[in-house]
């Protein structure tokens, strides 16, 4: 899956499996959000995760690649921690 987007994987690990993955720079907490916002209970935890909670005044230039990757890392384990497990689809 070189050059591919992982989003069933992430997806499959927040809803389903449960299972903590290293995110890339792939990660994109919008297209999990859509796809978690049809859920009432799961909006209410994107809302809190969407929140902006580093301040762009702790950020460094030469840190902005690794500090993006990193906030992103956190959406992920938030969300994995956060919204419950369900079943697959059959």
């Amino acid at each position: 899956m070189k050059g591919k987007t992982r989003h069933r994987e992430y997806m499959d690990a927040i809803l389903y499996t449960k299972e903590r993955l290293i995110v890339d720079s792939d990660y994109s907490p919008f297209m999990v959000g859509r796809v978690l916002m049809k859920n009432p209970r799961d909006l209410i935890m994107l809302n809190v995760v969407n929140q902006k909670g580093i301040s762009a005044q702790f950020m460094h230039s030469r840190d902005v690649k690794e500090q993006r990757i990193f906030e992103k890392q956190m959406h992920f384990d938030f969300l994995l921690h956060t919204i419950e497990q369900r079943q697959p689809p059959t």
